[in-house]
């Protein structure tokens, strides 16, 4: 468990416009919320003391060795979340550097405005006074504080619960709807209203418990006594006065006097029941309960409701603890026992109020049994009903008896399934398919076989290059070497070996273009998908160039081929000497 305080408690008292009640009652607040966490982390794994009270701690301050973590005071002091519903924004002040945050009156029930404020010396909510013990101690909330002010705020929620479930606001609980306007005030102060008037008929019954025990034992010390006194004093005693005298021989008189008292006392107590309540009064766990109860203000969400308030074992958990559920029922057994004696005599003999709930639960069970038995039987009459309509209208539509035969008549493997325009459709969708897998197939074999033969294009114009390169080095290292002569002989070989490489593209395309009219079914898919997809393009543009001495002359080669792309090399141009004979015949050729 963590150190409230690594210091000595300062001594000086914190100054609060609220008073100590409203500092209990907003710490409280906060200590049932720390409280329902806990107990929800209690009943899923367990926790020991220890480990509750450190929880409760990390939740109320924060924990100490998360920088980022932030408690549930300092949330209530800056508003967010959950809280934000208890305040309202103070009018702009440009020169002020924190939040200007007023606190709602409908829920302190002061005269007084109290706000929201960082300095201690004003008097108002901060921090300081969240945390500290009291007013006079400015020791930080022990974990143990915490639990026990969630518990004390648990023990009146479960009163006022009871309270709304024979009110006018029991609808509002089942349907967990906002009141607005005026009706949340009217609702507040009901709140307020009747724990005043429980608080006050518990304390006036309890008062008269106690004073009716006294009476008794005060009557049996006075018999003792008697007992013990010799005779001639209890002779004397006997003696009557003659105002008793009277009273005898006129009992209609005792009796219309021991009335009278009567009356007297139960006007008193109707008296303290009817003392009217102070308009600043709050009891335990108002705040948490109007703003985290069944009954929401508008202003807030309905996931910041307490689970711990609509749990029927919240609170019981220490009982259980000390002694188990047989000493609970000991424990209630003899609270019962003692109210039947301290009961008038016309009442001990009768049923507790235990057995009467009990009673009360088998009546209404009763009730309840009665009423499934009759709307089954309802049920039952509404069904032979309809089963006869079904009947009767089988019978007489005779359209569905004769659609009936035909059915009938049809083979089983032909009911309920596709008809012979689906199975069509669904053979031509397969036709499609195959025709598609035979075109890629056929146009991926072409493609292939087209590279191949750019590529031994591109071999081709290599090899020329490097002939023309070889030309020029020998050109210079052998000057007395005929350059015509050995130009056009190089010049006849590269364009000899090109027309090769010619005729061999061009067979490849007669069989691509072949291959495509295999199978007749799939022309005409074929013909359409190489229209939209494949244009004949130029590819192939060859250029042979002489030295720069010579005039030249352009001749470009093209032949269309389905390749799909483009070729973007660059012009190649053929050079050729236009003073060789041996240059017109290559123009020829190449013509």
């Amino acid at each position: 468990m963590p150190k409230t305080s690594t210091s000595a408690p300062r001594t000086d008292a914190i100054e609060f416009v609220g008073k100590s009640t409203l500092h209990k009652e907003l710490q409280r607040t906060i200590a049932v919320v720390c409280w329902d966490e806990v107990s929800t982390v209690i009943k899923s794994s367990g926790l020991s003391k220890e480990d509750q009270q450190d929880m409760a701690y990390k939740l109320y301050h924060g924990d100490i060795d998360m920088p980022d973590s932030m408690g549930y005071s300092e949330q209530l002091f800056k508003a967010h979340g959950m809280w934000k519903c208890l305040f309202m924004e103070d009018i702009p002040d440009p020169w002020r550097n924190y939040p200007g945050l007023i606190m709602k009156r409908r829920y302190h029930r002061q005269e007084k405005e109290i706000k929201v404020h960082p300095d201690e010396a004003e008097a108002q909510i901060n921090l300081a006074l969240l945390n500290a013990t009291f007013l006079k101690n400015r020791q930080m909330v022990s974990g143990r504080a915490i639990i026990d002010g969630g518990k004390m705020v648990m023990a009146n929620v479960r009163i006022m619960l009871g309270i709304l479930q024979h009110s006018i606001y029991q609808p509002y609980l089942a349907s967990g709807s906002h009141l607005s306007g005026l009706e949340w005030d009217d609702y507040l102060e009901f709140l307020l209203d009747s724990f005043w008037k429980h608080q006050q008929t518990a304390t006036a019954t309890s008062e008269k418990e106690k004073a009716d025990m006294d009476g008794d034992s005060a009557k049996k010390k006075e018999a003792a006594a008697a007992k013990k006194a010799p005779p001639a004093a209890a002779a004397k005693k006997k003696k009557t006065p003659p105002a008793q005298k009277k009273a005898k021989q006129s009992p209609k008189n005792s009796n219309a006097e021991e009335e009278e008292s009567d009356d007297e006392e139960e006007e008193d107590v109707v008296a303290e029941e009817v003392k009217q309540r102070p308009k600043n009064w709050l009891w335990t766990g108002f705040i948490a309960f109007a703003i985290f109860g069944p009954i929401l203000p508008a202003d807030q969400d309905k996931k910041h409701q307490l689970k711990i308030f609509f749990t029927l074992d919240g609170g019981k958990d220490d009982q259980r603890s000390k002694g188990g559920s047989s000493s609970v029922r000991k424990k209630n057994q003899e609270d019962d026992n003692k109210k039947r004696k301290v009961a008038p005599m016309s009442h001990r003999d009768h049923m507790t109020e235990q057995q009467t709930n009990m009673m009360r639960a088998v009546v209404a069970q009763q009730v309840a049994n009665m009423h499934y038995q009759r709307n089954v039987g309802a049920a039952h009459q509404e069904i032979e009903i309809a089963h006869n309509i079904c009947k009767t209208a089988s019978v007489r539509n005779k359209e569905q008896e004769e659609g009936n035969k035909k059915r009938k008549v049809v083979p089983i493997s032909h009911r309920d399934h596709v008809t012979e325009l689906q199975i069509n459709m669904m053979r031509a969708g397969i036709a499609q398919q195959v025709a598609n897998m035979h075109y890629q197939r056929n146009v991926g074999a072409a493609r292939q076989k087209i590279e191949i033969a750019q590529f031994m294009y591109k071999t081709a114009m290599d090899e020329y290059g490097f002939w023309r390169g070889q030309l020029d080095t020998d050109q210079l290292k052998h000057p007395e070497l005929d350059r015509e002569d050995h130009a056009v002989c190089m010049y006849l070989e590269a364009m000899e070996e090109m027309k090769e490489r010619k005729a061999k593209l061009n067979c490849l395309m007669n069989n691509v273009q072949a291959s495509y009219s295999i199978d007749p079914k799939y022309q005409g898919i074929i013909d359409d998908t190489l229209t939209q997809s494949f244009t004949m393009q130029h590819i192939m543009t060859a250029s042979v160039a002489t030295t720069s001495q010579v005039p030249v002359c352009h001749v470009t080669v093209s032949k269309p081929i389905a390749t799909g792309e483009e070729d973007n090399d660059d012009d190649d141009e053929l050079r050729l000497d236009s003073r060789s004979e041996a240059n017109k015949l290559f123009y020829h050729a190449v013509d």
